[in-house]
């Protein structure tokens, strides 16, 4: 799956005739081969259209609580692989909104805001009770979350809850956040931390690493 920042906001992908084009999306290279997109007049595509599938977003996108977009899907022809071109509000193989997901762990673990009060501000049925994806998202803080960053910030091998804090608070400052309650800085933040980068379901990396060098990195 490739993130990057979409011409239109999210809430357009909902309607198949405002989705940017497959030219539009297609990627410059396959992130897994390498192989280079290639143009129609000069010796055939490398990376085609395949097709598209519904997504839902939940949680607050828009001004909306839940969202069904449109996914522009490609196959590489170097190496038989499918690639999705998300836009920079979702994470790949998460329901809820990039500025969801980063909101929810600064109030819990910078604010100290309890995840029942986050559930009934954020979550998409917002009933009130204790959150589990909030327990899963601080749990997978930098693995896979943002794991590209990791070295950066300085994530051990072993990681600790109390570290969690320090780790997104070193994380937002890569982003210009220094402010006691950064809270209200994050969407923009949530945005930049997706754009540019693959995943392939193991781990993610920024589009420019070349991907023999992430392979060797894991």
């Amino acid at each position: 799956m490739i993130v990057r920042a979409f011409p239109v906001p999210v809430e357009c992908l909902s309607k198949w005739s405002t989705i940017p084009s497959v030219d539009e999306l297609r990627p410059a290279w396959c992130p897994s081969c390498g192989q280079p997109a290639g143009t129609r007049a000069c010796g055939g595509l490398g990376i085609v259209g395949h097709g598209s599938y519904e997504r839902q977003v939940a949680g607050g996108v828009a001004g909306a609580r839940d969202l069904l977009v449109r996914i522009r899907r490609y196959l590489c022809r170097g190496c038989g692989r499918t690639l999705s071109v998300l836009p920079d509000v979702l994470y790949p193989r998460r329901w809820y909104a990039a500025t969801t997901i980063l909101l929810a762990l600064a109030l819990r673990l910078l604010a100290g805001v309890t995840a029942r009060e986050i559930r009934s501000q954020l979550a998409s049925d917002g009933d009130g009770r204790g959150w589990k994806s909030l327990d899963r998202w601080r749990q997978q803080l930098f693995a896979p979350l943002w794991s590209w960053l990791g070295a950066q910030v300085g994530v051990p091998a072993r990681r600790t809850r109390p570290g969690q804090r320090t780790w997104l608070r070193r994380l937002l400052a890569l982003h210009g956040v220094t402010a006691r309650d950064p809270t209200d800085q994050v969407a923009s933040v949530a945005r930049r931390l997706g754009a540019d980068t693959a995943h392939d379901g193991v781990c993610g990396r920024q589009l420019h690493r070349d991907p023999r060098e992430a392979a060797t990195a894991r």
